[in-house]
Order: structure tokens, then C-alpha cells, then sequence
């Protein structure tokens, strides 16, 4: 029906649609009745129905709603490795930060209609965030002391934790700009310190966006 709509032919009708029921993964439910279809396989064949056309540009309005969190994920997986990665423009409009995060290169976030950021997450956190912090785990040091730690250039604050078994947790927020992360490590292996693992700590989309909100709401209030 849909592709009597755009326009095709009866038989490019079916070659496309046998192509799409694969790339959505719904082949085995080619023949049934979609008023038996799960939420997320009718989410997948409204994806297909909106290419049967082959288009260049994509609009998605909140895909992954009402979907339990395996359909998301998967739907998520659909739309960014095999529909926006065979060169296809993705453009997704929703309200949930991390399904965002997951699908998108490039982000717009509105707030009241009003453009407040646009650009990749990580232009976002360079521009928001000018603190990061990195979680190391450490072995073979009893005299690991935060004073010292929070006195190496670059260095906000740095929390001290006992890990797992003989490990202990060290927690270092430092500026992004400065060279506080080598001061660190060069101070952990002075230290006899053995490093086990370092892991960087990263602001997520959601936390980015309340600052955003909750920074022109201040810059407003102030005006006012």
C-alpha cells in the first residue's frame, strides 16, 4: 500500500520490501499480520515503511518510545550501523539524553525551543566541563596520601578509597588544560606504586544539559 503511495511499481515493490524486512530483521514475519507485532518489530516496520523510497535523509521522532530496554537497544543499533551507516542522514528528535548519546555524531539541544548548544559531545564537554577526572587503581603503596596528591600542578581534588583485596581506589579531578595527569602517574611510580588501571571519567549527555539549562537560567535571572 505504502509503496503504491510513492509511486512503484508492483514489482519493485516486493524486491524492495523483501530487502527491508531483511535489514530490519523482521524476514520471519514477513507473511504475518503486523496487529500481531510487538511493539519493537512495528518500530522496525515503520523504519522499513519510511524507506521503501530509498531515501537520502531520515526523520525519526522519538523511535525507541515505548520500547523495553532491549527493543531500544536494538533499535538504536539498527538505525546507526545499518541505516545511517550506508551513508544515509539520521535525523532524531528525542527527549532521552542517553539514546542521544548512543545514535547521534552531531547534536542539537533545545531548551524552550531555543538552540542552546550545537556541535559533537565531546566540543560539548570541552566547552562545559573544564574539569575531568580520572579513576586509577593502584597496588603495592600504604603511604598514598590525598594531601599530596591534591598539591601536583593541575590537580582540583583527588579522594582516596580502598579497592578490591590489597587495590586502592584513587580518584583525581584535575584541569583539562593542564599537564596533571603525567604529574600523577609520575608520582604513583615514585611512589612504588604499582598502576593497575586507569579509567577517565566522562560528564554525560544528560549531566551537560542540565548545566547548560541551569547556567542561562542563572545568566537570565541576573539580567532580570
Amino acid at each position: 500500500f505504502f509503496a503504491r503511495l510513492y509511486g512503484m511499481s508492483n514489482r519493485a515493490a516486493h524486491k524492495r520490501i523483501d530487502e527491508l524486512i531483511e535489514l530490519v530483521d523482521l524476514g520471519h514475519a514477513g507473511d504475518e499480520r503486523m496487529l500481531a507485532f510487538s511493539s519493537g518489530m512495528k518500530q522496525r516496520a515503520s523504519i522499513a515503511r519510511g524507506m521503501l523510497h530509498d531515501p537520502a535523509v531520515v526523520l525519526m521522532d522519538e523511535p525507541t518510545r515505548m520500547l523495553d530496554p532491549v527493543g531500544a537497544y536494538d533499535l538504536q543499533r539498527l538505525v546507526r550501523d545499518r541505516i545511517a551507516g550506508d551513508g544515509r542522514t539520521v535525523i532524531v528528535a528525542t527527549n532521552l539524553m542517553a539514546e542521544a548519546e548512543a545514535m547521534c555524531d552531531r547534536l542539537m539541544l533545545l531548551d524552550h525551543g531555543k538552540t542552546v548548544l550545537t556541535g559533537t559531545l565531546n566540543e560539548f564537554r570541552a566547552e562545559l566541563d573544564p574539569i575531568e577526572t580520572y579513576r586509577f587503581v593502584v597496588e603495592g603503596i600504604t603511604t598514598l596520601s590525598s594531601f599530596e596528591v591534591d598539591q601536583l600542578p593541575g590537580v582540583r581534588q583527588s579522594v582516596i578509597r580502598p579497592g578490591i583485596g590489597e587495590a586502592v581506589e584513587l580518584d583525581v579531578a584535575m584541569d583539562v588544560q593542564s599537564a596533571a595527569l603525567p604529574a600523577v602517574i609520575r608520582y604513583l611510580l615514585d611512589s612504588s606504586a604499582e598502576i593497575v588501571s586507569v579509567e577517565k571519567e566522562t560528564a554525560s549527555l544528560d549531566t551537560l544539559f542540565r548545566q547548560v539549562v541551569r547556567r542561562d537560567t542563572q545568566a537570565e535571572a541576573a539580567v532580570a
